[in-house]
């Protein structure tokens, strides 16, 4: 997926592949659900796959003109926790907790409500391996809110991954003028601090590359790096590092371990282009529209990308040509015995608003290709002890 072993190479070149849609997942449909329901975590936990998303209807975004007959939008409300399970990561089900009130009744998949409205934004869970943390923190999340002026990220622990609580009532990471939104963490079992990626923004490029407009923006979205030894504590925020790739509007990440492979960083950054809003959705509250790209890292901090084509494309259907459709999962996971999955929001701010499941091949994210003549490509020295 990157040139790290690669010598040199003539008449060859790493080729991107992209994942194939294996179906639907879930359909926003519930009424704690809705329209704008969005950021996904998955992972693969002993004997089951959990998946946390986002519950949420914000229904002015919805271009009404487009609905089909008979569809609706869920009323809008707070936004709330889910979560899933699936025994393979292709069938889901959404487990009656009991937890949560919501319209009346405790038959729902709600596992965090937040207080005020902070925490329930963006809620991006991970399993901590770290082996010396107690046991009713096996399970961590960094959350962040929606409230207005709210710019902070909460740090909560479960003993279970059902019920969460928070480590301290202040926020761990705090900064003035950080964007909320996209917080992802995880345990690096390499280096072994506590690894997060934020959302923030950088000030805009004076001389911007050709064919990158900012249509207005003052700033570029992108994505930043903090590391703790105790989920308390963190580092100052660094900003991720492309190298020569262009520098676009990154709105979420998507960052994980590579589980067959952890000491390499796969990376699933959503690429919003807000200069490119189809006719059929202008005078909507988001501008553009977003695709997924591909880079991937060995430090966590600086990050190379085989090609700067989208990885994952919006598709033939309008719906996923709106401004905030396609966000990708955190998480790839294994489901067959070469395939891998990796997940992706579809249809954002319609009533058909799901989750879409990504096949892959095991390793297939990029190839060496050579054309119909032959190609020849040499290795670095490998040293074998």
């Amino acid at each position: 997926m990157d040139d790290y072993l690669i010598e040199s190479m003539e008449g060859a070149r790493l080729k991107l592949h992209e994942p194939v849609s294996a179906g639907k997942v879930l359909v926003f449909d519930k009424p704690w659900e809705g329209v704008t329901s969005d950021y996904i975590s998955v992972f693969k936990d002993d004997d089951r796959y959990r998946m946390y998303y986002r519950g949420s209807s914000h229904a002015g975004y919805t271009v009404e003109s487009l609905l089909e007959p008979g569809e609706w939008v869920i009323p809008e409300h707070d936004q709330l926790v889910c979560y899933a399970e699936s025994q393979d990561g292709i069938h889901w089900k959404r487990p009656p907790l009991g937890l949560f009130d919501f319209g009346g009744s405790k038959e729902n998949n709600i596992v965090w409500t937040g207080h005020d409205r902070k925490g329930s934004h963006c809620f991006m869970a991970f399993r901590d391996d770290n082996p010396n943390i107690p046991e009713d923190q096996r399970y961590k999340d960094l959350a962040s809110g929606r409230s207005p002026g709210w710019k902070h990220v909460l740090g909560l622990v479960s003993p279970d991954g059902i019920r969460w609580r928070t480590i301290q009532d202040d926020p761990i990471i705090s900064q003035e003028d950080m964007d909320w939104g996209a917080d992802l963490a995880f345990w690096d079992t390499e280096q072994e601090p506590y690894v997060a990626y934020l959302r923030d923004w950088r000030p805009a490029l004076k001389d911007p590359p050709k064919g990158m407009r900012t249509m207005g923006f003052p700033r570029i979205r992108a994505v930043v790096r903090t590391a703790s030894a105790d989920f308390h504590s963190w580092s100052p925020l660094e900003f991720m590092d492309l190298g020569g790739a262009p520098v676009e509007h990154f709105y979420s990440n998507g960052i994980t371990p590579y589980f067959r492979a952890p000491h390499i960083y796969l990376a699933f950054p959503r690429r919003c282009v807000p200069w490119r809003t189809l006719e059929v959705f202008k005078g909507n509250p988001g501008p553009g529209a977003s695709d997924v790209v591909f880079p991937s890292g060995r430090d966590g901090l600086h990050w190379e990308r085989s090609s700067v084509e989208a990885f994952i494309r919006p598709g033939r259907n309008i719906r996923s040509w709106i401004h905030r459709a396609n966000t990708p999962a955190s998480g790839v996971v294994p489901t067959g015995e070469d395939e891998v999955s990796l997940y992706l929001q579809r249809h954002y701010t319609f009533p058909s608003s799901h989750f879409e499941r990504m096949a892959l091949r095991t390793e297939g994210f990029v190839s060496l290709h050579a054309g119909y003549v032959g190609g020849e490509l040499v290795t670095r020295l490998i040293s074998i002890t």
